[in-house]
């Protein structure tokens, strides 16, 4: 049996962990069209897709020209092999063989379990067929009545469920507490709480040079205590996780060589002030507007609906019905917040002049015959460095990547399957 350690990610945590894990790996199952392969590693057709279809933008993909969704996918094919040379590099350093890569494996997996544990309690409990033919008939044509008032029965029965299962599930594992040696003279090795298969001590719910919080590491072994016995009873139950384990690893190793180039780069806080210093610009923040649009297919139409407009009709009302912008049209034309230059030069030109509340003349772009309008302003502004932190960092680093990841384009072989690969920035081996 595997030791089960502390997990360092909070249970809630771990879907998000799971969701972004396929974003940077070629998943065997979902392979097909090989697009690039690095050493020995194919990136294909479906680990794009998939990826495309965890990111941010997802949802306003479909939305989107086809010059824009070209662009987007190149981004993401690019990020998968950097990725790749990332992982080869970081098994090349042996970081897959440190005790900080082992240690939060196992986190991972101790927490997984947990959930996986959780979630087979919740489904134990089922509503009882006279209870639940009850809210049927008192709750009929009432569909969202029905459901909560199922869920809100399901809730009061777990709290006390779940209380006797880990009483149960303490007397099995022998579980053993002693709170009170959480005291301010506690050492590193104080041992806390131990089981079968697990222990807790003073130092594993600690930081190093830190005065230790005594009610949080209370509360933090009450935590860790129903952690490591659900995860004890689903190794027991022989829960699955490996897939997800195999998964996690992968996608650790270019997290922990991402990290070690930026400490490397930044060693203090005075790197960035620095930097800040040399490139106040940093700190300029653009006027945002609020846009209004509306995007004809042709340039009659548009005149037709602008005058429309001018007239007292709503730009919004007419761009859920004509507009040819899907995003926009789904909108009813607004189309948020946009920073001052972050639109095509046609629509940044008339967008300087333009006033509050005003209807634009028609603009001709590649995506059609375009009428806008600004919502509102948030003006620009001048941040100091401690209000932009972030933002130094990032483009501290995005100086900082491209000449690194040239390197590792020469160590690691990688080779392209399909044309136009120059535009990604990396070459064909």
């Amino acid at each position: 049996m595997k030791k089960l350690t502390l997990p360092l990610k909070k249970p809630q945590l771990l879907k998000t962990a799971l969701l972004t894990s396929f974003l940077f790996l070629s998943h065997p199952v979902l392979a097909n069209q090989t697009l690039v392969t690095v050493g020995d590693a194919d990136i294909t057709e479906r680990a794009l897709e998939f990826a495309m279809e965890s990111a941010p933008f997802a949802t306003q993909f479909a939305g989107m020209d086809n010059k824009d969704q070209a662009r987007l996918r190149g981004d993401m094919l690019t990020r998968l092999v950097q990725s790749e040379v990332l992982r080869k590099e970081a098994l090349a350093q042996g970081l897959d063989k440190t005790k900080a890569f082992k240690n939060e494996v196992i986190n991972f997996r101790t927490g997984l379990l947990y959930e996986r544990y959780i979630q087979s309690m919740r489904n134990d409990i089922k509503i009882p067929k006279d209870i639940d033919d009850k809210f049927k008939e008192s709750m009929k044509g009432e569909p969202d009545a029905l459901e909560a008032a199922r869920s809100a029965w399901i809730s009061r029965q777990y709290a006390p469920y779940k209380k006797q299962r880990f009483l149960e599930l303490g007397k099995k594992y022998h579980l053993q507490a002693w709170p009170e040696r959480i005291k301010e003279d506690a050492t590193a090795d104080t041992l806390l709480l131990q089981g079968d298969g697990f222990k807790i001590q003073f130092g594993d719910l600690t930081q190093p040079g830190r005065k230790p919080n005594l009610p949080m590491i209370r509360e933090r072994l009450d935590d860790l205590t129903e952690v490591m016995l659900a995860a004890r009873a689903a190794e027991d139950a022989k829960e699955d996780v490996s897939a997800e384990v195999k998964q996690y690893q992968h996608d650790l190793l270019p997290r922990m060589l991402v990290n070690i180039k930026k400490k490397e780069w930044i060693p203090n806080r005075e790197t960035l002030v620095d930097y800040f210093q040399k490139h106040p610009q940093l700190g300029y923040i653009p006027e945002r507007r609020n846009i209004g649009q509306i995007v004809l297919k042709t340039e009659k139409e548009a005149n037709e609906i602008r005058e429309r407009i001018v007239k007292g009709e709503s730009l919004f009302t007419l761009a859920s019905k004509y507009s040819i912008d899907p995003y926009g049209k789904d909108k009813s034309g607004d189309i948020g917040w946009k920073y001052e230059g972050s639109g095509m030069p046609e629509i940044e030109a008339v967008l300087k002049t333009l006033k509050d509340d005003e209807i634009s003349p028609v603009i001709k772009t590649d995506k059609g015959y375009q009428i806008i309008t600004i919502l509102g302003r948030k003006p620009s502004s001048q941040k100091t460095f401690g209000q932009i932190y972030d933002r130094v960092e990032r483009q501290l680093l995005a100086e900082k990547f491209p000449p690194y990841f040239a390197e590792l384009y020469k160590k690691y072989p990688i080779k392209w399957h399909i044309s136009n690969h120059e535009a990604l920035g990396t070459s064909k081996q």
